[in-house]
């Protein structure tokens, strides 16, 4: 059996191949060969960053071989579907099978979460669009899964304003942490006079972080604008910080020390 490169077909959002499939000599001898038969070196793919701010993963090789057996042109096909997977290679035709590379995505571009990509590999013989004429073992299903770590806040700043008159709700603002994979993370402030409950959590669920001002460090504070923060940190990915910003305005009263005259009582009544 012998295999050659013998034309390329290109078809939209499908990479296709072809090369001869040429069947065994003859002679004598009881029974038939099987058809061929077709399979890939792998039907799962996984990759995974550091944060989303990484460099793309290291792409990786899958290769479809054909068994011996059958004649006629063969094709393969591949068809990916799905955000994890960039772009596929051409197919590089080595004797009975063919490789092709997988990119994965940009993970600034995908951000935080676990992505997922379907690679559908078919083998047919005479027909390029594989509608008819598929060896056995065709198709092939290759399943990606891109894993980029981290959290993600619902709210990418939080404000305050207090006057003279505060109520329960002027003293708390909410927002939610969700991310990916599975993991802890922890909630801290950069502050005294702000809190952050709950101070941990974990990503299977999403979580509503409280951030509250303090009251007692509030009330020491004068009538300006403060800045701080609420930070969270997850255990795999970048820490997620949210600014918060308080505007103290309340009315100020300066107290001044009596004026006590200095004057004798009769200088006061000549006046």
């Amino acid at each position: 059996m012998s295999f050659g490169l013998c034309r390329r077909v290109a078809a939209p959002a499908l990479v296709a191949f072809v090369f001869l499939l040429n069947a065994c000599g003859g002679g004598g001898g009881g029974g038939g060969s099987s058809g061929p038969m077709f399979s890939v070196s792998t039907n799962t793919v996984t990759f995974a960053v550091a944060n989303q701010n990484s460099s793309p993963p290291p792409p990786q090789t899958i290769t479809g071989t054909v068994s011996a057996g059958g004649s006629g042109t063969l094709f393969i096909l591949i068809n990916s579907s799905g955000s994890a997977v960039s772009s596929i290679s051409n197919v590089t035709i080595t004797s009975n099978s063919g490789q092709a590379t997988i990119f994965p995505a940009n993970p600034a571009t995908l951000g935080i979460g676990t992505f997922n990509s379907t690679i559908t590999v078919r083998a047919c013989m005479n027909d390029p669009t594989c509608a008819t004429g598929q060896l056995a073992g065709s198709p092939q299903i290759v399943n990606v899964k891109y894993t980029i770590p981290g959290v993600v806040a619902s709210s990418s700043s939080v404000d305050y304003t207090i006057a003279n008159t505060t109520v329960p709700t002027d003293l708390t603002r909410q927002f939610t942490v969700t991310g990916s994979p599975s993991q802890t993370w922890n909630a801290s402030t950069t502050v005294p006079w702000l809190s952050a409950s709950p101070p941990t959590g974990s990503t299977d669920a999403a979580v509503q972080l409280t951030a509250s001002l303090v009251q007692s460090e509030l009330d020491t504070l004068n009538n300006g604008t403060y800045q701080g923060s609420v930070t969270v940190t997850p255990t795999s990915g970048l820490t997620v910080t949210v600014p918060v910003t308080l505007t103290v305005g309340r009315t100020q009263v300066n107290y001044v020390a009596p004026y006590v005259a200095g004057k004798s009582l009769r200088e006061r009544l000549v006046q």
